[in-house]
């Protein structure tokens, strides 16, 4: 997991909190990308003052450049949430932007119910799958702006985001 982390975030500070005290263990955590290895017993003033010092390290080194994903005549950033299509910009929830992130970044291709549901709520049940497509009914009303882009859904497969026929 702390690898899969490290190579979705490698600017993010990554800290084990652990019981295991073997030299073995200590070392595969920092080969893993670990920027501190701290085994219990600890104490809670020395965990806060080694915090602090990852974060001020670190804190320089996230870029701060603004994050664009473009499709077509749309073009979401991802780190204000906000949305451009053609002349119009919107500010999105975090739940519309991430699910619109998905969508452009698998731009044509299918993102099954499922996946939406486990990786946004955790579970797949029928409150979530509710909520899910209050969210998808939301984006569609955005996307009504654009002249090209709209959400398909085909039964069994899931939905993705495809350029309208003209």
């Amino acid at each position: 997991m702390a690898r899969k982390l490290k190579q979705l975030q490698p600017q993010c500070p990554f800290v084990f909190l652990t019981a295991v005290r073997q030299d073995a263990e200590r070392y595969q955590g920092y080969e893993t990308g670990a920027d501190d290895y701290i085994t219990k017993p600890f104490s809670y003033r020395e965990l806060d003052y080694k915090l602090q010092v990852i974060l001020r390290r670190t804190s320089n080194a996230i870029p701060l450049t603004e994050a664009w994903l473009e499709v077509e005549d749309m073009a979401l950033n991802t780190r204000s949430r906000k949305l451009r299509i053609g002349e119009h910009t919107f500010k999105l929830t975090q739940r519309e932007s991430d699910l619109l992130q998905i969508f452009m970044q698998r731009y044509g291709d299918f993102v099954t119910r499922n996946e939406i549901l486990i990786s946004f709520w955790g579970r797949d049940d029928q409150y979530t799958a509710r909520s899910m497509d209050v969210y998808i009914v939301r984006l569609r009303k955005l996307l009504a702006h654009s002249s090209r882009l709209g959400i398909e859904n085909l039964y069994g497969s899931g939905h993705r985001l495809i350029r309208i026929k003209e």
